[in-house]
């Protein structure tokens, strides 16, 4: 998943500077609660990194990420991450706590089946898993990274790419209309001083 979210991250950017937006717009949108999703990941990390609190992190950072969605509702592509991160948390909860993985999606990635049986986060998909179309079974064969994602890692993905394409774009908009404002303002109020008459001048 980070190389997905890395692409995205990479191609929406680069969408949103070719179509007009720049770095330093993107820097200026305004975010609501910005801790919320700080929260959310940290949750997901931890999750991680805990064994046995794999699942609780994505339900944390499901609820964190819709109170954050709620803060933030404008925001780009925010709808896609959050049902992305919904879906995820959906299937782990369902199928014990695990990410179910295909066995024939890793193969064709090139994932290691050693390192899918022996992990505390993931588990071989079977006729007994839950969801099991929407857990990891979209093989991604990138050199030196392979893995197999799932529909809401794909939604995530998705969304983040369409923040970095639409983002900077409406926010340097925003700024342009804000400055040319400022600019009539100005030459309104420097037109209206020098044809004024002086005060007293009779």
């Amino acid at each position: 998943m980070p190389v997905l979210l890395l692409l995205a991250i990479v191609l929406g950017v680069v969408t949103g500077l070719l179509r007009g937006g720049s770095l330093d717009a993107l820097g200026r949108v305004r975010v609501f609660r910005p801790w919320l999703l700080i929260a959310a990941i940290s949750a997901l990390v931890i999750g991680r990194v805990i064994d046995g609190t794999f699942a609780a992190g994505w339900v944390a950072a499901t609820v964190l990420l819709a109170l954050f969605a709620a803060a933030n509702i404008r925001l780009p592509g925010l709808g896609l991450v959050l049902v992305g991160v919904a879906l995820n948390t959906a299937v782990i909860v369902a199928n014990g706590g695990q990410m179910p993985v295909s066995m024939s999606a890793a193969d064709r990635a090139g994932v290691s089946v050693h390192s899918i049986v022996t992990s505390t986060t993931l588990d071989p998909a079977d006729r007994r898993t839950v969801l099991r179309p929407v857990g990891d079974v979209v093989p991604l064969a990138v050199p030196h990274v392979q893995s197999v994602v799932s529909a809401g890692d794909v939604l995530v993905a998705a969304g983040i790419g369409l923040f970095g394409a639409l983002a900077p774009v409406r926010a340097r908009r925003t700024l342009d209309a804000r400055r040319m404002s400022r600019s009539r303002a100005r030459f309104r109020s420097t037109n209206h001083a020098e044809t004024d008459p002086v005060a007293g001048d009779a």
